[in-house]
């Protein structure tokens, strides 16, 4: 058992960030834990279905790229301004593909300590996102080889 939290070994956290709406819970508990552990935070958005309209079409297309960029200028910004009231150090990086894949080579990146991410969407909202997307988070716990952070969606940000 540590004697306080200062003593905790721990330089890096990942967060699986989706939106300051969808992870405001999960983004103020990270950065929160970052600033009272000296840690950085490592912000990693997994560009999916809610951040740009898919068109089979334009798959690897330059049009596509574009939409992956403008959806990323949206989140850092968020992101960004969300951030400003912490005291914590953090990066933000985009991905696309898998979701857990991606999540997990960040936190490989980085050696981070734990993934901080936020409980699944409960209701027919959450049954309709897992649906579609499967549980990140389940697929995370089963495959991350480091300490995974659950935050209620409840908590208030």
């Amino acid at each position: 058992m540590f004697s306080s939290m200062q003593s905790f070994p721990c330089e890096d956290l990942v967060l699986a960030y989706e939106d300051a709406l969808r992870s405001g819970a999960a983004l103020t508990f990270a950065a929160e834990l970052a600033g009272r552990l000296g840690a950085t935070l490592h912000v990693v958005h997994v560009i999916d279905l809610n951040d740009y309209p898919i068109d089979p079409d334009l798959a690897e297309s330059p049009q596509e790229r574009q939409f992956v960029e403008r959806a990323a200028d949206r989140a850092y910004q968020e992101l960004s301004d969300f951030l400003r009231k912490f005291s914590c150090a953090w990066t933000y990086s985009v991905e696309t593909g898998n979701p857990v894949l991606r999540i997990n080579q960040v936190a490989e990146r980085h050696a981070a300590s734990a993934i901080v991410a936020e409980a699944s969407t409960p209701g027919l909202a959450g049954i309709f996102h897992r649906s579609l997307k499967g549980s990140v988070l389940k697929e995370l716990v089963k495959s991350a080889r480091r300490v995974i952070i659950v935050v209620p969606r409840h908590m208030r940000p």
